[in-house]
């Protein structure tokens, strides 16, 4: 047997020579680094010889991890761009491959680096391009992060394409351009439409709109970047976000390391994009209803309640849309005011009262919503061209110039 067995050792694979020791450095503990982690190991999980160290930016102590890094090389290094100076100078080999991953801007990735990134460009158009679904909004405007972050740049960028793209003007936010946020979220034209840079940003704006009284979403809508559940479910009104594929920017971090390890990857730097996203819809965005089906609804709710003191507040509020969009669809469409619509309806309320009830006028006008018979008077014949008491004894014949049947 020994012979047998001396032969099996001779082809017995070197599980040594397949194992691969790699570090994953993470700058960013949010939800994106969080999906990034899930997906690269979905990936990791098929390769039984990784050995995964992880390291945060501010890391908790963990009994014997000192000692366990101490000296290593690994062969394998998937980095957040903020971290990629600090492992390279104490982890890296000459043959250490490397992925980098976040703000491409923050680091000088070298030749020995392949980039993987979300298509931030691409985001900001997706954001573009679902809020110009939700309605027509009289503004758009895009809030980046406080300083120079260049994957926050890019979703401006790309917000800014989409909407050029389509004949809409987008406002840009700017810290230090002497007018604080407060001010610049005031002076947007009403319905607006926000998209922010992400979540944490989106949240910043919501507090600040509450502070001075903007409504969100009638007055203004807000979409955040990331799906970071715990900033977006805790805000009220809730917030709704944009989920970049971060899960597959980890599963092609993850990849692109194990082709590097063949050789299928070598020479210089390259970058793969990962697009696909969606919608996470909570309540800091809803959709505008067409002006037509606005106006119809409105109608309806202002005949049932003609002859209570029903205003234009009122109106807006049943239908969830800020005053300013309702008197602008009106005046549109409708070519009168939500105002005039509601005195339109009483009117008519009055002169229904008039022809299939025997009650005083002054009873009717007190039913109406009316304080007193001669006001009501007064508009009844501008609008009928005619007096209660005539058209009453007419059985509602009426005439004039403004006069209908």
């Amino acid at each position: 047997m020994g012979w047998y067995n001396r032969g099996m050792e001779k082809n017995k694979p070197n599980r040594r020579a397949a194992e691969r020791r790699i570090l994953l450095a993470f700058g960013n503990t949010g939800a994106s680094g969080r999906d990034f982690l899930y997906g690269f190991s979905r990936y990791s999980r098929s390769k039984p010889g990784w050995i995964l160290d992880l390291e945060f930016a501010a890391d908790i102590p963990v009994p014997g991890s000192r000692e366990r890094r101490s000296g290593a090389r690994y062969d394998g290094i998937v980095a957040d761009a903020t971290m990629l100076d600090k492992v390279r100078l104490s982890v890296a080999g000459p043959k250490t491959r490397i992925v980098l991953f976040g703000d491409a801007g923050m680091a000088d990735s070298g030749s020995d680096v392949f980039y993987v990134q979300t298509d931030d460009v691409a985001v900001g158009r997706f954001g573009a391009r679902s809020l110009m679904s939700y309605g027509n909004f009289m503004s758009f405007g895009y809030v980046p992060v406080s300083g120079e972050r260049v994957w926050s740049e890019k979703r401006g960028q790309g917000f800014w394409e989409a909407l050029s793209e389509a004949g809409r003007e987008c406002r840009v936010f700017r810290e230090g351009e002497g007018r604080p946020i407060g001010r610049w979220l005031a002076d947007l034209p009403k319905p607006a439409a926000l998209l922010c840079a992400c979540d944490v940003v989106a949240r910043a704006v919501v507090e600040r709109c509450k502070e001075i009284r903007i409504r969100v979403p009638e007055e203004v809508s807000v979409l955040g970047v990331d799906n970071d559940e715990t900033v977006c479910e805790l805000e009220s009104p809730s917030i709704s976000s944009i989920l970049p594929d971060h899960d597959a920017t980890g599963y092609a971090a993850a990849q692109s390391l194990d082709r590097m390890f063949d050789g299928r990857l070598r020479g210089k730097a390259r970058t793969k994009v990962c697009d696909a996203m969606r919608i996470v819809t909570r309540e800091s965005t809803a959709p505008i209803p067409p002006a037509s089906q606005l106006i119809r609804q409105a109608r309806a709710f202002i005949a049932r309640n003609a002859t209570s003191k029903t205003g234009v507040e009122d109106v807006a509020r049943h239908l969830g849309v800020s005053r300013a969009l309702l008197d602008l669809r009106f005046r549109q469409f409708a070519h009168t005011s939500v105002h005039a619509e509601i005195e339109s309806a009483r009117l008519e309320a009055v002169r229904r009262k008039l022809l299939s009830t025997a009650l005083p006028i002054k009873a009717i006008a007190a039913s109406c919503g009316y304080k007193g018979a001669a006001h009501l008077g007064v508009l009844f014949r501008r609008k009928y061209g005619t007096t209660m008491s005539a058209c009453r004894a007419s059985g509602g014949q009426i005439s004039g110039a403004n006069g209908r049947r």
